[in-house]
């Protein structure tokens, strides 16, 4: 085990834990970490996004938020991957201004453009000089994360190092991934409540399937849906799913 007791997840590992949690989560980080960055930078259409960058080195990774939320859904995780030396990048899809820590990107709400957005992050990432790239993508943004990955060498030259989706739909008013797009040779953590009444644990077990290797799959004995998942007290469902993308970041996600 890692240090701060972290759960390794093995690869190709199935692991549901029994014990069922309730709905009760841990706040919400309202501040972003100390020394995050304002950035600015457009999708790959030319829409002004704005979000954090956080930490430095050469190991990068990129946070693509929920439908239902923003940026500040990564408060947290942010803050610990930095610590643990990797650059990070959290960013508003295009439509999401919640204002203040959170941020404003323009233009309007639209899951299908949600790539472009994603493209951009990458994008701009790559202008920063890193030479691996990690996606970590919650519901619609593990969606778009996992899309980006099949059309990796469309975006970049930059080696993808792994994605991580949390409670990603196969579909989501148009945004949407098949079978064969899931063949992308890079490792793969699929994350998601075993209650998620949206269906995510089904979904994460369906990719989980479909999949090329290397790939893993983690199912948590909660009801919460995407990021909320990370800040789950009861049972240590949040640290233990935390602990699980740190690690599997350490793992894949280090420039070697």
């Amino acid at each position: 085990m890692s240090r701060r007791g972290r759960l390794t997840v093995l690869l190709a590992a199935v692991l549901v834990l029994p014990v069922v949690a309730t709905c009760k989560e841990a706040e919400a980080p309202t501040a972003a970490p100390a020394g995050a960055r304002v950035i600015h930078f457009e999708s790959s259409d030319g829409v002004g996004l704005e979000g954090k960058l956080y930490g430095s080195g050469n190991s990068g990774v990129i946070l693509s938020h929920q439908f239902n939320s923003d940026q500040s859904s990564w408060f947290g995780l942010s803050g610990e991957l930095a610590a643990d030396g990797f650059l990070v990048l959290t960013y508003n899809f295009r439509g999401y201004c919640p204002g203040g820590d959170a941020g404003c990107s323009e233009g309007t709400k639209d899951p299908v453009a949600s790539t472009d957005d994603l493209a951009g992050a990458v994008a701009f990432m790559n202008e920063q000089g890193v030479r691996r790239l990690a996606l970590v993508g919650a519901s619609m943004g593990g969606t778009a994360s996992l899309e980006a990955a099949a059309g990796w060498a469309q975006h970049t030259t930059t080696p993808l190092s792994g994605v991580v989706a949390i409670s990603a739909p196969a579909s989501f008013e148009g945004l949407a991934v098949g079978p064969e797009q899931l063949q992308f040779p890079s490792p793969k953590l699929f994350v998601a409540g075993r209650d998620d009444p949206a269906g995510a644990a089904d979904a994460a077990r369906s990719f989980f399937d479909n999949a090329s290797q290397p790939k893993e799959l983690l199912v948590l004995p909660t009801d919460q849906h995407g990021a909320p998942i990370l800040g789950v007290e009861e049972s240590g469902v949040g640290r233990q799913a935390t602990g699980a993308i740190v690690d599997f970041l350490q793992k894949h996600g280090r420039e070697g």
